[in-house]
Protein backbone atom coordinates (compact mmCIF):
# COMPACT_ATOMS: atom_id res chain seq x y z
CA UNK A 1 0.00 0.00 0.00
CA UNK A 2 3.00 2.28 0.49
CA UNK A 3 3.53 2.31 -3.28
CA UNK A 4 -0.03 3.54 -3.80
CA UNK A 5 0.19 6.29 -1.20
CA UNK A 6 3.82 7.38 -0.91
CA UNK A 7 4.70 9.94 1.76
CA UNK A 8 1.12 11.20 2.20
CA UNK A 9 -0.44 11.48 5.65
CA UNK A 10 -3.23 9.02 6.34
CA UNK A 11 -6.42 10.26 7.99
CA UNK A 12 -7.50 6.88 9.25
CA UNK A 13 -6.55 3.20 9.01
CA UNK A 14 -8.85 0.35 9.96
CA UNK A 15 -8.18 -3.38 9.84
CA UNK A 16 -11.22 -5.62 9.63
CA UNK A 17 -10.96 -9.41 10.12
CA UNK A 18 -13.69 -11.32 8.28
CA UNK A 19 -14.30 -14.91 9.41
CA UNK A 20 -16.72 -17.44 7.91
CA UNK A 21 -17.65 -20.47 10.00
CA UNK A 22 -20.01 -23.39 9.51
CA UNK A 23 -22.92 -24.29 11.80
CA UNK A 24 -20.57 -26.15 14.16
CA UNK A 25 -18.15 -23.24 14.56
CA UNK A 26 -15.38 -24.60 12.33
CA UNK A 27 -13.50 -21.79 10.61
CA UNK A 28 -13.54 -22.17 6.81
CA UNK A 29 -12.44 -18.76 5.57
CA UNK A 30 -10.67 -15.80 7.19
CA UNK A 31 -9.28 -12.66 5.60
CA UNK A 32 -8.26 -9.13 6.53
CA UNK A 33 -9.32 -5.88 4.91
CA UNK A 34 -7.17 -2.84 5.71
CA UNK A 35 -8.91 0.43 4.82
CA UNK A 36 -6.88 3.66 4.60
CA UNK A 37 -7.79 7.19 3.55
CA UNK A 38 -5.34 9.93 2.60
CA UNK A 39 -5.94 13.24 4.32
CA UNK A 40 -4.92 15.46 1.38
CA UNK A 41 -6.66 13.75 -1.54
CA UNK A 42 -9.38 11.83 0.28
CA UNK A 43 -8.49 8.73 -1.75
CA UNK A 44 -9.42 5.41 -0.18
CA UNK A 45 -7.28 2.28 -0.54
CA UNK A 46 -8.16 -1.24 0.55
CA UNK A 47 -5.57 -3.95 1.05
CA UNK A 48 -6.85 -7.53 1.16
CA UNK A 49 -5.09 -10.52 2.68
CA UNK A 50 -6.33 -14.11 2.88
CA UNK A 51 -5.51 -15.68 6.25
CA UNK A 52 -7.18 -19.09 5.89
CA UNK A 53 -9.41 -20.89 3.45
CA UNK A 54 -10.07 -21.56 -0.19
CA UNK A 55 -8.76 -18.91 -2.59
CA UNK A 56 -11.87 -19.09 -4.83
CA UNK A 57 -14.22 -18.35 -1.90
CA UNK A 58 -11.88 -15.58 -0.73
CA UNK A 59 -11.97 -13.95 -4.18
CA UNK A 60 -15.77 -14.21 -4.40
CA UNK A 61 -16.40 -12.75 -0.91
CA UNK A 62 -13.96 -9.87 -1.49
CA UNK A 63 -15.62 -9.02 -4.81
CA UNK A 64 -19.06 -9.07 -3.15
CA UNK A 65 -17.95 -6.83 -0.28
CA UNK A 66 -16.24 -4.31 -2.57
CA UNK A 67 -19.23 -4.26 -4.93
CA UNK A 68 -21.64 -3.58 -2.06
CA UNK A 69 -19.39 -0.72 -0.92
CA UNK A 70 -19.36 0.71 -4.45
CA UNK A 71 -15.58 0.26 -4.78
CA UNK A 72 -15.40 -2.49 -7.41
Amino acid sequence: MAALMPQLPITYRWTIRVMMTDDWGKLHLAFDLEVCQQSKTGAVAIRRKRVKGDSWHYKKYCEDILQQCGLH
